[in-house]
């Protein structure tokens, strides 16, 4: 994830890519495999 998230300003990781899904930002995408790994340690 760090990887891929490298470069990439705040603004364009809290912004929808896709109007369909405005939940769906990259900071999202982050926060939930953060809390997903976290239950499973």
């Amino acid at each position: 994830m760090r990887a891929k998230c490298a470069g990439v300003a705040g603004a364009d990781a809290r912004a929808a890519p896709l109007p369909a899904s405005p939940l769906m930002t990259m900071s999202g995408l982050v926060s939930h495999v953060r809390r997903v790994e976290y239950s499973w340690f």
